[in-house]
């Protein structure tokens, strides 16, 4: 249908039937456009004459949302039968639009006239509103060899005050000197949301289920609704496995509707047009294509870094760049300049980025992360906008020996860490300078990333390697002369370390007997080796975990000592950390007076060493005591605070501890809705930023607050998903917690088998990890749940052995409920004998 060949455009003739055979109907499936479709038919409706503009990248859905506009009953009420809708695809000039306005509006041209005086007379004289969809613009305006006619022709069009315009086209910019109105914002048509997106594929492909997995893909797609289309039409036939697949190896090229290959069939026709738009306007940008596509993020702050990251473009860079915005391959957000990944994936294999882009980049990053201001916060909001391309360039590049303190210093980030591992992944296969050694903190690091998010057992593997590395390397030091031994005196610190890290990583697990044998372990030799700071460190952690253990006097005498050790070699930091702990510890013992000395103690010191995460870990503490003692008031004030605090410093980790327990706050006063929102939202915090164990705890206390409303199946279905949850990560404790958890609700419900039964297994793994304080409260429990069955020797016996575990452990309270639960068995006994 394209007017091309030796016959003259002017001539040529485009009839009613070329034109509707070129006219798409509104599709069926439509999701996530209705704020717009209403916000088009409003333009249309409320005023005398309006004219939309719908722009953006090619497959984008923008002629589906002219279509659906055009088609609102409101718009079809105003318009009556004059609504047109003209493929300017087929119409490559001037003329040939004119010709094809003729043909839609089924005006005939009278002999000695010619079309454009019979079509400007006819929109004149109209006495109805008329509306005109000028679709896929681009053909006309890019490709007439008379752009100027164009223009003219589309105002003049505008200028009769009956006719109405919505016009789509490539790109973020409209034609001519017209104020448009554009649906979708400055820099055209958005993606579609992510829930759009699965509502639309899940529309076309019913058969297929919701999942992690389609959204994972739908991600990559960029949610860009051409290749959602094609996608899911695909899944008709394939199973999304082998979709995710194909992707990975085949790209956009498997994104085609069979053998066609239209705008609307093909993803990477679709591209081409706009590639060949570009090319025909500013065939210089070639040289700047294939560094834009490699950049998931784009180039943030353009204006300022695209110079920086190609400094051979030239000093046309900007109008390159608007011509670039124009054909609509990139995008303008902000004030970053964005391929969508679809586009990017194709110009990928078309024009791949060169050795010299890639050296470029890398030295950009480098860079941009060993310059970083000092204010953690600001450093954090500046690389938050490029983490994808710093991921990319490190993991797919080679690193080199100048890159790896840039590595380290994007590793300080506990926001980046899951962008961080494939990082230090890649790194580990390289040599440098350091050699062993380098590897060596590279896993040490690795090891601590992972056991901050959950992975335990594979940062045991790291701790696991590194051990073998240096037993390697002494087996191969027995045959070395004397003073090449002398270069491995480390070996022992080193082993001493990774003893340190096994403890950490037990202890994150609440493997509370294996913590304290490898923090011995580590102490002894630390103490061997003289390293004063790794015999405080292993002080410290041992007193928490007596913390923990509800082990108090040895806690206390460990934390004494570990404090006494910092000060000595001048610790400030550790020594203040440690007094917080103390602190710490008498809140855990009720002891509120003395808990608020110590952390306001300690957060005055950490406020005078500047160490302001301390500080507010000392605020959101103090916070704590107050929810403890029932002053909520004053608790949301604190960690209101505290998480102010941490955002300010951008500790996102401890934001969201204080997001979780203000929502702990809110259920104990039961205000269940905000309980809800603030809990959800922590979790979804915990989630972003990789933190395992903080989103099981938050699934734990939705569980919860479901179980108070009564909501017994919700609760049931959060505290085992939650359960789950910690056992994936190997936290004993929390898994025995919902344990408990479940039985109560077991025990609400009548269901006093199920109870026994959750009781009991919970009451083992307390022991197991040796926490007596839920093991006396799971006893006390069964002792409760035997009573409500009538076996009152085995309700005695058990509540005779929570008292006295309460009582050991320092909890008169319970131990008082327990005395209470006997107390009314023995006057029921004595009262019916027969029992």
């Amino acid at each position: 249908m394209v007017l091309a060949g030796g016959e003259s455009r002017q001539n040529a003739t485009m009839t009613y039937e070329n034109i509707k055979l070129a006219t798409p109907t509104a599709p069926r499936v439509f999701t996530g456009r209705d704020n717009l479709v209403t916000e088009g038919v409003e333009m249309l409706c409320k005023k005398g004459q309006a004219h939309l503009a719908i722009l953006g990248a090619g497959g984008m859905g923008k002629t589906s949302l002219a279509l659906h506009v055009m088609e609102h009953a409101d718009v079809r009420k105003k318009f009556q039968e004059k609504r047109y809708f003209l493929p300017c695809e087929v119409l490559p000039d001037a003329p040939s639009l004119i010709q094809g306005l003729l043909q839609i509006l089924k005006i005939s041209i009278s002999e000695g006239k010619d079309g454009y005086e019979i079509l400007e007379s006819y929109l004149q004289s109209s006495q109805e509103p008329i509306l005109l969809v000028l679709d896929n613009f681009e053909t006309p305006w890019y490709s007439s060899e008379n752009q100027k006619a164009i223009q003219n022709l589309i105002e003049k069009i505008h200028d009769q005050g009956k006719v109405s315009i919505i016009l789509t086209m490539r790109g973020g910019k409209a034609v001519g000197d017209i104020e448009w109105d554009k649906l979708g914002g400055k820099s055209g048509l958005p993606p579609l949301t992510l829930r759009a997106a699965r509502e639309a594929f899940l529309s076309i492909s019913p058969a297929t289920k919701e999942s992690e997995e389609l959204d994972a893909l739908l991600n990559e797609l960029d949610c860009m609704p051409l290749a959602v289309f094609l996608m899911a039409q695909l899944s008709k036939r394939l199973p999304l496995e082998v979709l995710i697949k194909n992707w990975a190896k085949s790209k956009t090229d498997m994104l085609r509707n069979e053998n066609q290959d239209s705008r609307l069939t093909s993803m990477n026709t679709s591209i081409d047009l706009s590639l060949n738009m570009l090319a025909s306007q500013e065939s210089g940008s070639i040289r700047i294509l294939p560094l834009l596509a490699y950049l998931p993020n784009g180039v943030p702050f353009w204006t300022l870094n695209l110079p920086q990251l190609s400094p051979d473009i030239g000093n046309d860079l900007e109008m390159t760049i608007l011509a670039m915005i124009d054909s609509g391959l990139i995008y303008e957000e902000s004030t970053s300049l964005r391929m969508l990944s679809p586009i990017r994936e194709y110009v990928q294999t078309k024009y791949p980025v060169t050795q010299h882009h890639l050296d470029q980049i890398s030295s950009f990053y480098v860079q941009l992360l060993q310059n970083l201001p000092q204010s953690k916060l600001e450093a954090q909001d500046i690389l938050e906008v490029h983490t994808a391309n710093i991921s990319t360039i490190f993991t797919e590049t080679a690193p080199q020996q100048g890159h790896l303190e840039a590595i380290y210093c994007f590793s300080k980030f506990t926001k980046f860490y899951p962008q961080t591992l494939p990082i230090l992944e890649k790194a580990l296969t390289q040599e440098w300078n350091g050699e062993q050694q380098e590897h060596i903190n590279i896993r040490f690091l690795k090891a601590r990333i992972m056991q901050w998010m959950g992975y335990h057992k594979q940062a045991i593997l790291e701790i696991q390697k590194i051990e073998t590395t240096v037993g390697d390397a002494k087996s191969r030091r027995r045959y070395l002369p004397n003073e090449a031994q002398d270069g491995w005196k480390t070996e022992a610190e080193i082993l001493a370390k990774c003893d340190k890290e096994m403890g950490v990583i037990y202890y994150r697990q609440s493997e509370y007997s294996q913590a304290v044998e490898k923090f011995t372990d580590a102490k002894t030799q630390f103490e061997n080796i003289g390293n004063e700071l790794g015999v405080a460190d292993c002080l410290h952690k041992l007193g928490e975990i007596h913390c923990i253990q509800s082990q108090y006097s040895q806690a206390v005498e460990k934390l004494t000592d570990a404090r006494t050790q910092f000060d000595k070699i001048g610790d400030h930091r550790g020594a203040t950390q440690c007094l917080q702990r103390l602190g710490d510890l008498h809140s855990m013992k009720n002891e509120y007076s003395q808990a608020v000395e110590k952390l306001t103690n300690a957060r005055t010191l950490f406020e005078k060493i500047g160490d302001q995460l301390g500080a507010a870990q000392c605020l959101g503490s103090l916070g704590h005591i107050h929810y403890m003692r029932g002053e909520y008031p004053q608790a949301i004030e604190k960690l209101t605070d505290a998480k102010i605090q941490f955002e300010k410093i951008g500790d996102q980790l401890g934001a969201a501890q204080c997001l979780r327990s203000l929502g702990d706050v809110h259920y104990m006063q039961g205000e269940y809705p905000r309980a809800m929102e603030k809990l959800t939202n922590a979790k979804i915090q915990f989630e972003k930023i990789g933190h395992q164990l903080g989103a099981a705890q938050c699934l734990r206390s939705l569980g919860d607050v479901h179980y108070m409303q009564g909501e017994y199946p919700r609760a049931m279905e959060k505290l085992t998903d939650a359960r789950s949850q910690f056992e994936k990560i190997g936290d004993q404790l929390g898994a025995a917690q919902c344990l408990t958890r479940l039985g109560n609700i077991h025990y609400d419900q009548g269901e006093y088998p199920q109870a026994m039964e959750k009781f009991t297994d919970a009451r083992t793994q307390f022991e197991k990890i040796g926490n007596q304080l839920w093991a006396a409260c799971c006893l006390q429990s069964l002792g409760d749940t035997h009573y409500m069955q009538c076996e009152y020797p085995e309700a005695i016996e058990k509540l005779t052995n929570a008292k006295n575990l309460f009582e050991k452990i320092g909890n008169q309270n319970r131990a008082a409920e327990c005395l209470e639960s006997l107390d009314y068995i023995q006057l029921k006994l004595s009262m019916s004998p027969t029992l």
